[in-house]
Formats: C-alpha cells, structure tokens, sequence
C-alpha cells in the first residue's frame, strides 16, 4: 500500500509538475480585518498557500476573494507572503467542476452492491494535481534535534483508462472532529480512487455497508485497506460483485446510558473491552424509545468523539424513565483488527440470489497498547473461553524520581497494601492501577503528577471495596468472528413475492487457544409477501437461530429486545419468532400497520407481541398513533409491557391546537414479586401554537407526568418556545421548568435557552447575545503533559521545587522553539460532579464606514466587543458569573475582549486600543488552580513620509496563578512596558530599530528591562527573502530568582545581560520548490551561547 502510494505520487510529480501555474505574492496588510480581491478573468481555480501560523485565512474560491482575520498581537503593517497557484481559463470546464468538491460533505458509506454513474472528462489525460511535500529538520547545540514531515496531496483527473481521484497525507491525527453539527469533514482521510466504467477501486480509508438485502450479516464499518465493487450486464442477468480486505479503524459497540432526571449530560460511553475510548467521527447513531436522534447544536444532542461524552440539547428534558441507546465504533487498543468480505449477487425480473461472506477480529500478532509476554500468552491459551483474565500488575524496581513508585505494608489486619513512596532506602515497586468500577477497586486516586497519578489504599467498610482501582491487569484474548449468508428472492409476479436467507457463523472468542469450542451457529429467515392492491401488503414471516449464532451487529435493535424481554430467557438452544404483518399506505401520506408474531425458545418460555400503528389526515386535522403490547412467560417471570404514543393537533388558519399523551407499562415480576427495573407512568400534554417556523412560530405547552414504578412521583412541566425571525433581527428562545414531586421530597427542574441576533440593514451594526442556564453533570479533569521532539511542543517544564518530580503546576508555555518540548493532555476522569451550567456569550461589532449619511470623522472608528462566560457550580447562580465561593464553582472560565479603532484614511493614521481579560478556575481532585490575564494595550502607527513610519506599543499587564495544592507555582506580578519602532519600508528591503522599556513588579520584586533591536529585510525574486533580528536586553533582576517567576517575568532570559540573534532566508526554485533556513542564538551573562538552526524544503505539487 505504501509503495503503490509514493509511485503514484512520483508518477504525478512527473506528469504535473508544471502543468499549473505558480506565483509569489507579498501583501501589506494595514488592518486587522482585510478583504483581498484576486480576481482575474484568465484564471479558472486559484488556490492559495501560506507559511504563516498567525492568520485565520478565508478563501472565497466562488468569488476569488481572500479574507485576512489577524491576530490582536501582531503588529501593523503586516506583512503576508503567499504562493498563488492557478489554472488558466482556457482549461476544461468539466474539469473544475471535479476538483471543486465540497470538502464538508463525509464520504458516502460504499453500500454492496453499490453503482455510481460514470462521469466522463471532456479532455482526455488531464490530472490537476494541488498539495505539497515538505521535510526539515531543527538542532540545537544541547544536543537536541528532531525531524518534521507533512505530505498533503489532492488529485483529480484521468490516467488511461481509468478515472483517478484521491487525496494523500500524512497527518495521522490522533484527534476526531468536534461532533457538534450534522455534517462533519474528515480531515484525515487518505485514499485513492480508480473508476472505469462499472468498476471502482478504492485504496486506503473507505467507509463500507453491507448491502440493503442482507439481514444477518448487517454491517457498517471504517476501514483502511482495498476494496473493489463491479457489475457486469448479459441479456438476462446482471451481477454485482465485490470484496475488500482492509484493517479497521475502529470495532462496533452497543450501550444503554444510565440517565439521571434532568441532567442533560455529559454521559461517558464506554467500550466492552475498555473504559477509556475515543469513538470514531460519525460513526454513531443515538435512539431515544427507538426513535433516532439528530447530532448538532440546533438538534438533539452533540458528542466529543475524542473524550467519549455525548450531551443532550436543552430541549430535550432527561428523566431516567428514557430509554436513551447509543451504537458506535471505538477505538480498541488491544490488538489490530483487520476484515475481509466478498460477496456476488445475480438478478433478473424475477429472480435475485446473493451471497455475503464478511469477516473480522483482532490480529493476535499484533497487540497495541496491550503488552503480552511469553507467560502470558501461555497464559490466555490456556484459559480457553473464560475471559476477560486478571493478572497482578507489579514489579520491583530501584529508585527513580522520574517514576512513581510505591511500598508494600500489611496494615489494619490487611496485607500487600501498596503505599506511595520516594524513599530510596526501601524495597519499591512499579504497580500499574487498573478502574474496575465503582465500589469494586480498594484503590483511589489521592494525587496528580504529570507522569502518572498517585493512588491511594482505601479500607473496606463492611467487606464492601470503597474504590475503583486495582493493581491488576486485564488479559483480553484476541476473538474472530466469520458469518456468511445467502439469500433468493424470488418474485413471479407484482402481487406476489417470496423469500429465503440462511446464515452461518462462527465465533473463536480466543484464538490463542485450542481449548474455547468455537461457537458455531446458523439462522434462517422466510418471508411471504403479498400485495391485493396497491394500498395493501400482507406478510407471513418465519425466523429461526440457533443460541451459538453471533451476528456483526444485533439483528433485534435495542427497543425490539426491551419489549420482548430477550435478556431474561435463559439458555437455549434455538429461538424462534413467527408472526403476521400488514401494511396499508395511500397517496396522502395516511398509513396503517398491524403485526402479530410469536417469540419462544421452548413451550414454557416465550413472548406474544402485537403493533399497531397509524397516521391519518383529514382536512385540518392530524392524528398519529405507535403501540405495542407483549406478554412474556417464563418459568420465574411473568412480564407484561404496553406502550402508546399518541398526538392528535387541529390547526385553525395559523393556530395549532394540539395534546400528545405516552403510556408505558412494564411490570417484571420474579415469583411475583415486583422487581426495581419495572416502569410504569403515563403523561399528558396539551399545546397551542402560532405561526410559521421558517418566519415566526410560538409554541406553549404542559406537560403532566406520572411515574408509579419504581417510584412514585409526579412532575408537572411548563415552557414555551418562541421563534421570531426579520431582516434585521431574530429572536429564539427554549425554556421550560418542572416541578417534581414525591411522597418524601419535592425537586425542581429548569432549562433555559435564548438568542437574539440583531443588525442593522447596511451591517453597520452586529450584534448577538446568548444565554444558556442547564443541569450538567461535571467530570473532574486529569491533565498529564507528554514530552516530544523540540520544536514540536507548546510547554516548556521548569523543576519549580527541585524535587526532580514533574508536576503540574511546573509547565509554562514555552518562549522559544527549541524549549517547547512537552504538549498538554487534558482527559475528563470518572468521576463526575452534578452541576448547574450556564454560558453567556455576547458579541458586537460596530462598523461606522458602512453608514452612508455619518460625518466622514466618525467613519474613521471601528469598535468590537467579545464577552464569553462559562460557569459551573454547585449551586445555582443565575446570571451570577463570579467564583468567589470556591467551595460551589467547579470549573469558571471567562473571556472579555474590547477593540476600538481609529483610521483616518487620508494620512494613514492608525491608533487602537485593545482590552483583555481572562480568567478560571479549574477544580482538580487535589484542589484548585486559579488564573488571571488582564492586558490594556495601546498602539499608534504614525506614517511620517512615504517611506518612513513611526510605530508605538504600550502595555499594562497583570497575571495571576494560584494554586491551592502546589505553592511553588503560585505567583501575582505588574508589567508595564513602551515600545517605540522606527520604520523603513520599501518594496526590497526594508529595516525596523525598536527601543523597549519595561517596568515589572509584584509584592517583593521591582524588574527593569531594556531590549533594543534591529530587524533588516531583504525581498529579491533572485536572491529570495531575508529577514533577520539582531537584539540586545538587559535586566536588573536578581539572580537568586525564583525560576518559574524568572521564566515568566523575563520571558526566558536571565539577569543581566542578553543577547538574540534570529535569521531567516527562504527562496522559491522554479516556481515549485521552496527552501527555508532559520537559525536563532541566545546568550546570557556567565551561561554558553545556544544554537537552534533549522531547514525546510517544500514541494508545490
């Protein structure tokens, strides 16, 4: 695979490597938001490159326009070098039209037997070709050194006689995107696609289904491989056939969340073989009672794919009565897991016959994460199918303090208790903590440290473990699962049909070992349809497996097995399910569906279940009804479940009329006693709305509920939505409040959600405010920091307390390239807090210059507001956003930034007054870290003659951090600093002289600084660019400082005196190929000169 990918791109480099055109331009920017018009009537698709990490760039590719946001830090005027590649007009049309693709959209799941029309290039043997290959490489003269590599390549065109598209990287994100809308881009998915005719072959990442025939070999899945689909057409017959052979990205899982009334979330989903997962993008699907739900903000529910937590939205109200499934695929880090499937399909007028053959499991030669030694592999090989193996997770060890490590004690009647240790005069251990639940561990976590966490042995009450950790590890055997299935339909006429599929499987649940009888199991499934009319269809179906078949996903879904009680039959051998079903459907969307069927596994154990469902209209009426009843008798259990779900609304003009009512009733009595997982409640809901939700809609409604079993309570609830939209403002809002009651207490929920935009017709004036007031549950937060090659990082670690020890507390963002060797894992824990949420969030923007009939001085100012709040407490605080009371705010996060600007046009006057502040507080399981950024910034670009510009910079900063279970690290200081900058511009070179002062100060310190530096530029189309910083800063701190305060007050230099030297050339060969040098040299008062040289080549392609 990976040599078939690099020819392929030496094949394209060589094809297409001056097939487009190239150009460098460099752009002035004189303000902070800038539209760039690149339009040309020569150029048919122009694409843009950039080096710069400081810009958020906006390409407009319908109308060739580029859209520069700049950062508030950089400085004015700034300049921005981009690489223009474009395509000439006089190039196919159709040929555009396959490389404007839209990047948002997810690749379409690949469905067997799948057939996509053929799109034909009007030019033969076009490729276009757009992406880049760069390495380079970073030293310093500590000894370090890394080596940096990015492949990006999009291309699309024709080599003969195939159709060729793909897309090849070598990002390997270990991160999914955010899953707060329903269309997401998979930012990592490398492929290639060759297409002629009615064949497709697909190399590399692809989604696959399995076809909408089968039935117990159903499958959905993200693999990375081969996969090749075909069809083939004779007189009578067509055939479909294809196949695959691929790894998987990520292994299919079902789980029922534990709901708690009025909590919208998170909710953790966990893996059947593991706690921790990250769930693979869109790849989930969530039921409600068996009714699917829509992912996004506006929708029902969003998902953090990479911290397994799914949220609802607040207008969905929780209650634990709720049903709530979730299927995903997750990552399992066990073993590799690879799948390979064929199938072939022959249909006619009346014949269709297919086979499926689909296979997977994990490549027991390939562990992961999992280490396995040779005793444990003899180990799992003996265990044969009694999985999962638990095995004691320590080993001695000598002292070191990079670790953590422990001592083993008998204490109050219990031995082998390990205890947190740094004493090197002891025996110590290396122990690995694994979770096993709550209250199943004799072990918590007491403490963080950025290698590891500190566990601590907590005492049984009771004989009951009051932990959830385990100084174990957990053996999971590798498994495989083979299932075929075959299937004929046949259909002699348009009245009548009939169908047959038999299914196969074999299950090795350990293939290390030869001592697990696989599980062999087959399945079968008739059908008899017949259709009177057109109206009506009758079925008579019959369906038969046998205990030992294992299906690729549940061929019951979650809501079917609830209602016939499938989890409390027991053993058996065969299970069968016979029954009625009969559909009546006309052209006004009216529908009727009635079905009997039988569930049974022996004479004394089985489940009658009936449905009746309808949808009728009538003039302005509306009237919708789901209900299901089933009796289920068992030797121990007799169940009884009826459910009805109806709505029935009348609309008046404009006015909806409506009431909606749900019944379930779901009494499990073991040798008739009532047992604690039965329901029963009913509720009932009137409404009235107004309006049209595409302009403006109302809605009130009430809602009673009364819930029997397992308690008794009521709940009353109440609220409105209201949705007002016009040109020039919209308004909506969601809330609703319940009151609860029970025979012991009463309890009140409440979810508040509003948003109002407004904005003037000429957009002078934006402006959007939104509130939103929530009942959350809280995870507490565990951070680690991770070391990397140098330059690759963010944080740089300074032993604060010189215990040797990595702490938290000790990592600062790093002030040079070459310190930033350690990057920021933030993972939430089990253990969560319930909460009250609310987030506000404002934002304004006032825009003068798009007011026609205002005084040409006022036109000069510009003015952005930026107000963010996030809070969640114990208590509830509306609209009360402070942190005050540590003991109620769990975590508080809050932003304010104000920009007012003024630029007179005519003389190119610049003055802008920027303020900021942010503020939080995070609550770890050890206490709490507290921090503060305030900064009032002033600056004035002054342009003395064409050339020669005067730049001033002024600053008054405060910065906080307190920490309530790390002292060393807690710190408060003042800085004050000006920064004048004389400027010479021209188109070739260009030269900068900057004065700095700089005033810092704190309770026991008083620093002054003094930089002065010198930045020459040279821009040749020959010779390249040059840019280089020559600087020299004195301070007169302290030498004996306090190193985090050192670091942070000095920005990485030392007392006294300091030197810097930076330079940088970069140079485009032949259009295609860009070279780029940089080295930097710091020195310090009585410390060695450091060394940081770098190199970067990149390839346009």
């Amino acid at each position: 695979m990976n040599r078939f990918a690099l020819s392929l791109i030496l094949l394209l480099i060589t094809l297409n490597l001056f097939s487009q055109n190239t150009r460098d331009t460099l752009l002035i920017i004189n303000n902070y938001s800038e539209q760039i018009d690149i339009y040309s009537p020569k150029y048919l698709y122009i694409n843009i490159l950039s080096e710069s990490n400081d810009i958020k760039q906006i390409l407009d590719i319908e109308n060739q326009k580029i859209k520069i946001e700049l950062d508030s830090t950089i400085e004015l005027p700034y300049e921005y070098k981009i690489t223009m590649i474009y395509i000439e007009r006089e190039q196919s049309i159709k040929l555009l039209q396959e490389i404007s693709v839209d990047t948002a959209a997810e690749e379409p799941s690949q469905q067997i037997p799948i057939l996509s029309s053929t799109q034909i290039y009007e030019e033969k043997n076009d490729l276009v070709t757009n992406g880049y290959i760069s390495r380079g490489i970073m030293m310093s003269s500590q000894g370090q050194s890394s080596v940096q590599s990015s492949l990006d390549l999009q291309f699309y065109g024709e080599i003969a006689p195939f159709l060729i598209e793909g897309s090849l990287n070598d990002r390997n994100l270990p991160i999914q995107p955010e899953g707060t809308s329903a269309r997401l881009q998979e930012i990592d998915r490398v492929y290639i696609t060759l297409k002629k005719d009615n064949f497709k072959l697909t190399l590399g990442d692809f989604n696959i289904k399995s076809g909408d025939n089968t039935y117990f070999s159903k499958y959905s899945r993200k693999l990375q491989g081969s996969m090749f689909v075909n069809q083939n057409k004779s007189k009578k017959n067509i055939y479909n056939y294809g196949g695959a052979v691929a790894m998987n990205k990520g292994k299919y899982d079902r789980v029922e969340l534990q709901l708690v009334d009025g909590v919208s979330g998170p909710y953790k989903l966990r893996g059947t073989d593991a706690n921790y997962i990250q769930i693979i993008a869109n790849s989930e699907n969530v039921y409600l009672d068996g009714n699917i739900l829509q992912r996004g903000y506006d929708a029902d529910y969003i998902i953090d794919y990479n911290t397994a937590e799914i949220i609802f939205m607040p207008k969905l109200f929780i209650r634990s009565s709720m049903h709530i499934v979730v299927e995903f695929l997750y990552t399992d880090y066990n073993y590799a897991q690879s799948s390979y499937g064929l199938f072939t399909e022959i249909s006619n007028k009346k014949l269709l016959w297919g086979i499926n053959y689909f296979s997977e499991g994990d490549v027991k030669s390939q562990p992961l994460l999992l280490t396995l030694s040779d005793s444990d592999k003899v180990l799992l090989s003996n265990t044969g199918a009694n999985l999962p193996v638990e095995i004691p997770s320590f080993q001695t060890t000598s002292f070191d303090k990079k670790k953590i490590l422990y001592k083993l004690i008998d204490t109050l009647g219990y031995d082998s208790v390990f205890v947190y240790c740094r004493d090197s005069t002891v025996q110590l251990y290396e122990v690995n903590f694994t979770f096993v639940g709550q209250n199943k561990g004799n072990y918590k976590i007491s403490n963080y440290a950025a290698n590891g966490k500190i566990y601590e042995w907590i005492p049984p009450i009771n004989g009951i473990p009051q932990g959830e950790y385990e100084p174990i590890r957990i053996l999971n055997a590798p498994n495989r699962l083979n299932t075929v299935e075959s299937y004929l339909y046949y259909k002699p006429n348009e009245k009548l049909e009939a169908r047959i599929r038999l299914g196969y499987s074999q299950h090795d649940k350990n293939t290390y070992s030869n001592n697990d009888s696989i599980n062999q199991g087959i399945a079968y499934k008739m059908q008899l349809i017949t259709k009177s009319s057109v109206n009506h269809t009758f079925e008579i179906f019959s369906q038969g497996m046998h205990t030992n078949f294992s299906s690729l996903e549940p061929i019951y879904t979650a809501e079917e097995s609830r209602i016939l009680n499938k989890d409390l039959f027991s053993n058996k051998k065969m299970e069968f399910l016979n029954g009625l079903n009969y559909n009546y459907n006309d052209k006004s969307n009216n529908y009727a569906q009635l079905s009997t069927s039988f569930f049974n596994t022996s004479k004394n154990e089985y489940s009658i279940l009936s449905i009746a469902n309808a949808k009728f209209n009538y003039k302005n009426f509306n009237f919708l009804t789901n209900n299901n009843y089933s009796h289920t008798r068992l030797p121990l259990y007799k169940v009884d479940f009826y459910r009805s779900n109806s709505n029935l609304d009348w609309k008046i003009k404009s006015i909806w009329l409506g009431i909606s009512n749900k019944i379930e009733y779901h009494p499990i009595k073991k040798n008739d006693t009532i047992q604690n997982n039965s329901q029963q409640y009913y509720s009932v809901s009137p409404y009235i709305a107004w309006g049209d939700s595409s302009r403006t809609f109302i809605k009130l409604y009430y809602e009673y509920y009364n819930e029997k079993i397992p308690i008794d309570r009521y709940q009353q609830k109440g609220g409105y939505q209201l949705l007002m939209k016009h040109k020039i403002w919209n308004l909506k809002q969601n809330n609703y409040i319940v009151f609860q009651s029970t025979n012991s207490q009463e309890k009140n929920y409440f979810t508040s959600e509003n948003e109002i935009n407004l904005n003037t017709r000429d957009k002078s004036l934006i402006t959007q405010l939104r509130y939103i007031l929530a009942q959350k549950q809280t995870p507490q937060i565990d951070y680690s920091f991770i070391e990397v090659p140098i330059g690759q990082g963010t944080h740089y670690w300074i032993d604060a307390n010189n215990n040797g020890l990595q702490e938290l507390n000790e990592f600062h963002i790093a002030n040079f390239s070459d310190q930033a060797q350690y990057i920021l894992l933030s993972i939430p824990t089990q253990d969560y807090i319930s909460t009250y949420s609310q987030t506000l969030s404002f934002n304004f923007r006032f825009s003068p210059s798009l007011i026609n009939k205002l005084p040409k001085f006022f036109k000069n100012f510009n003015l952005q507001t930026f107000i963010d709040i996030n809070q969640a407490s114990k208590e509830i605080n509306f609209l009360n956003f402070s942190y005050k009371n540590a003991d109620s705010v769990i975590t508080f996060n809050n932003r304010i930034r104000n920009v007012l600007e003024y630029h007179p046009k005519k003389i190119n006057l610049s003055i802008r007054y920027e303020y900021y502040k942010q503020k939080s507080l995070q609550t770890l399981i050890v206490g709490n870290i507290e921090q503060m950024r305030e900064n009032n910034a002033l600056q004035i670009f002054v342009p003395i003659t064409k050339k020669w510009n005067l730049q001033s910079q002024s600053d008054y900063l405060k910065q906080m951090n307190k920490s309530i279970f790390q002292q060393s690290t807690t710190y408060d200081y003042n800085q004050y600093s000006q920064k004048l900058e004389l400027q010479y511009l021209e188109t070739k070179y260009q030269i900068r002289i900057s004065p700095r002062y700089a005033y810092m100060y704190n309770d026991n310190l008083k620093i002054n600084k003094l930089e002065l530096t010198l930045e020459p530029r040279i821009f040749s189309l020959k010779a390249g660019t040059f840019i280089a910083k020559l600087g020299y800063l004195y301070n007169d701190a302290k030498a004996n400082m306090d190193p985090t305060i050192e670091y942070l007050m000095l920005e990485g230099y030392k007392p006294g005196s300091n030197g810097l030297i930076q330079i940088q050339w970069q140079k485009t060969l032949n259009q295609v190929i860009q070279i780029s040098l940089q080295y930097e040299g710091r020195i310090s008062q009585h410390i060695s000169m450091t060394h940081v040289g770098s190199i970067n080549v990149r390839a346009l392609l």
